[in-house]
């Protein structure tokens, strides 16, 4: 999964399409994810947060939007690290590997990351 939690728009799809890889995966099988991380000490993500937070009530979830039309084009979660490993951890996985990284957007922007590898609880 590369940044594909990320434009989810409810907490609850989050828990919901890792229980669906849980299932769908061998047992002890393994679970590659690459994700946005909250990036606080960038002035345009510190903005978007909290104009996010005013528009959808979730902290680090923000509008991207269409640059010409200025339409909402979806909603995008920047994850911490500790929410990430809880949300893995609910839905039957262990991180047996982190790393923090530096990504660079599809936009130019360059935003905290991490790549996480998780094995299935499943025996």
């Amino acid at each position: 999964m590369q940044a594909f939690l990320t434009v989810l728009f409810e907490p609850e799809e989050h828990i919901e399409v890792l229980k669906e890889s849980s299932r769908v995966l061998k047992p002890k099988g393994k679970l590659y994810i690459s994700e946005f991380c909250k990036t606080w000490d960038s002035p345009k993500y510190r903005e978007r947060y909290i104009a996010g937070f005013e528009v959808t009530g979730y902290v680090a979830t923000f509008p991207v939007l269409d640059a010409y039309s200025n339409r909402i084009l979806y909603y995008a979660h920047h994850f911490s690290e500790h929410e990430l490993f809880d949300i893995l951890n609910y839905a039957g996985f262990n991180v047996i590997q982190s790393r923090n990284t530096k990504f660079l957007t599809k936009s130019g922007n360059t935003i905290n990351g991490i790549v996480i590898i998780a094995q299935n609880k499943k025996i």
